[in-house]
């Protein structure tokens, strides 16, 4: 997003310059106003979408981190549950708790480890995580209605 927005504001600039340029004598500062104007605005509209992005960010990352820990506490009070079952049952469902787990920590570090690059990549990786979201809650559901 941002490499967008330079590139952007680079062409807008690059625009003014040439008109700036190729007109007359009398209406170059009258442009060179519009085109510092329009750079202005430019600049207002890049900090109000980056801050925008990370208003989303934070709100995305509380929801995520929220989600896995009541993953953690089901997977939590499931194992409780299963304790209580003989053995054979015991070993079937703590192999998949053991699944379960390791994919909600795998969801806690790509949630960690997500660096704000772009808002294209951004799209991506909130899709991406959701469906893996989705896909964990439909594994841990599918478990525990078994049992």
């Amino acid at each position: 997003m941002r490499s967008k927005l330079i590139k952007l504001s680079f062409t807008i600039f690059i625009a003014g310059c040439l008109f700036t340029a190729c007109n007359s004598g009398e209406n170059k500062g009258e442009v060179a106003d519009k085109s510092q104007d329009t750079i202005e605005e430019l600049r207002a509209w890049i900090a109000d979408t980056a801050g925008i992005h990370k208003s989303e960010w934070g709100k995305f990352k509380t929801d995520a981190e929220e989600k896995i820990r009541q993953n953690e506490d089901s997977m939590r009070v499931f194992k409780n549950k299963i304790g209580k079952a003989d053995t054979k049952i015991k070993m079937k469902y703590e192999h998949e708790i053991t699944r379960l787990e390791e994919k909600n920590s795998e969801m806690k570090t790509k949630l960690a480890g997500y660096k704000d690059e772009s808002k294209e990549k951004w799209g991506k990786f909130k899709t991406d995580f959701n469906n893996s979201m989705d896909s964990l809650s439909a594994d841990m559901k599918r478990t525990f209605d078994l049992y």
